[in-house]
């Protein structure tokens, strides 16, 4: 890396790689592949070559060990698959004996949300008293609050207990829910939050009651969004099929100003956080938190904002968990507003997200079934499954009775993985530099090249040299041949 005060124009490597930028982005919205067009999933035997191409996108594979027994097979993706996999879940695809590519739909899009399984307990619940109104905050914006007094049911649950499910118009929302015993002085039974967002469509709409139950319970409702008149009713719990699913978050930069917290977390790559769960030594406190999705595709969009806390005496009482719109960037900006106490103690973060699965349909698949996942290079497939999951079908065919259980053996590469760079034909190096027009060098030191794209944040003795516009800055390889890079501003 060098620099002189002659160069009085930008390199033309920069603008060139402009255009590849553009180009990448092109490829990404047209589907296209290491250059290639847009392969369709493969219909059957007469398209294996097209099979083959498809399995040497996926950089991983393991084994699908499946409950012997009809009907529909569903895996809960673990950890070490979601890692790896792009954030929509595209680089994914199940693959039988005989390298057929096998159909299969992504579970939270494979029935209605909120819908109960065949058999599932439902109660209306009586709404004896309905109170609102809504609180100006400092900031000048609107905060409304609802309570409801509702009868419980008269029996216990045949269950585990019972599910507190709300339903409203809203198309998106988010708002903070408390379930207390009715009466001035209510003892509080369970707290959360409820969320409904439309990119990608999730929701979370139900709150789950310990048993026995008291005969009336008050629930507090409170949000930003307007009044959500909600409907409920008692649903009797049943185990959830899967635990939630919580990664931890590395922190790449924290500073002070003033007297807020800066946290810059890395989001894995794969993980959309559909919450973040923050954890502190602090016995007692109570935070706003504002988080914004940082990176260059991020562009500091808020995702959450609201209060986190945590009170140890009388009785302990916390919340601790924020629900986030999606995240594309893959960084989480974090800002805690400490007012005038100290910054929380041993800090740190976990983005908390529903596992998701996959649903596939075996019959006639030979064995062994193939998991591929990984790579980055794959599209979002097109199956009859998902189709049939989102007509007036679904709520008959994906039912969780249903399904057979699938595992994963342990992970390890695939053989047929094209392991040369998506872009190596593109990131060219392009012509040889005066070296004697630069001043100053620096050596530079790739760890992993991967797809032949890395980052590089700018020293400040490198800042403090180059011109403003970082116009005399170039980086060269051995032969002195000058390497692409595209400058991202505000980084």
């Amino acid at each position: 890396m060098s620099r002189t005060k002659r160069v009085k124009r930008p390199p033309r490597s920069v603008v060139w790689l402009l255009g590849l930028w553009v180009l990448v982005v092109a490829m990404s919205s047209s589907s296209m592949v290491a250059g290639q067009p847009k392969v369709d999933p493969p219909a059957g035997p007469a398209v294996s070559g097209a099979a083959k191409k498809l399995a040497s996108l996926f950089s991983q594979q393991a084994e699908l060990r499946v409950e012997a027994g009809k009907g529909l097979v569903r895996l809960a993706l673990p950890g070490f698959v979601l890692s790896a996999l792009k954030p929509d879940l595209a680089d994914l695809r199940v693959f039988d004996g005989g390298g057929r590519e096998l159909s299969f739909v992504i579970d939270s899009e494979s029935r209605p949300l909120n819908a109960p399984a065949a058999g599932t307990v439902q109660i209306e619940a009586e709404v004896l008293d309905m109170r609102r109104k809504t609180r100006r905050r400092p900031g000048g914006d609107k905060l409304y609050r609802e309570w409801l007094e509702l009868r419980t049911p008269p029996q216990r649950s045949p269950g585990d207990g019972w599910d507190l499910v709300l339903s409203t118009r809203a198309e998106q929302l988010v708002a903070r829910v408390e379930v207390s015993t009715a009466g001035r002085r209510g003892r509080l039974l369970t707290s959360g939050s409820i969320f409904r967002l439309n990119q990608p469509r999730r929701e979370h709409m139900r709150l789950r009651l310990a048993t026995p139950l008291p005969k009336r319970i008050s629930v507090r409702l409170e949000g930003d969004g307007g009044y959500l008149e909600p409907h409920a009713h008692f649903e009797a719990a049943r185990p959830p099929i899967d635990s939630r699913y919580a990664v931890d978050l590395v922190e790449i930069a924290r500073r002070r100003e003033g007297k807020r917290t800066l946290i810059e977390l890395a989001r894995p790559r794969g993980i959309v956080p559909e919450r973040l769960a923050v954890f502190s030594d602090t016995k007692s406190f109570y935070r706003t938190v504002v988080v914004r999705d940082g990176g260059p595709v991020g562009k500091s969009k808020q995702l959450a904002k609201g209060a986190v806390f945590r009170l140890s005496e009388p009785t302990q009482t916390d919340q601790l968990e924020l629900p986030l719109r999606r995240a594309v960037g893959d960084r989480l900006l974090v800002e805690i507003d400490d007012g005038d106490s100290p910054a929380l103690a041993k800090l740190s973060f976990s983005a908390v997200l529903d596992r998701p699965a996959i649903v596939l349909d075996d019959a006639g698949a030979q064995r062994p079934l193939l998991l591929r996942f990984g790579g980055g290079r794959a599209h979002a497939p097109r199956y009859d499954l998902q189709k049939l999951a989102g007509s007036g079908f679904g709520p008959t065919l994906f039912q969780h009775q249903s399904y057979r259980v699938a595992t994963l053996a342990p992970p390890s590469n695939n053989p047929s993985f094209d392991r040369a760079p998506a872009l190596g034909y593109l990131v060219r190096p392009g012509k040889k530099v005066k070296q004697a027009r630069y001043q100053q060098r620096a050596q530079l030191h790739v760890a992993h090249l991967g797809e032949g794209i890395s980052r590089l944040r700018l020293n400040v003795e490198v800042l403090a040299a180059a011109r403003a516009d970082l116009a005399d800055i170039r980086i060269v390889d051995q032969q002195a041949r000058q390497r692409p890079y595209l400058v991202e501003s505000g980084a």
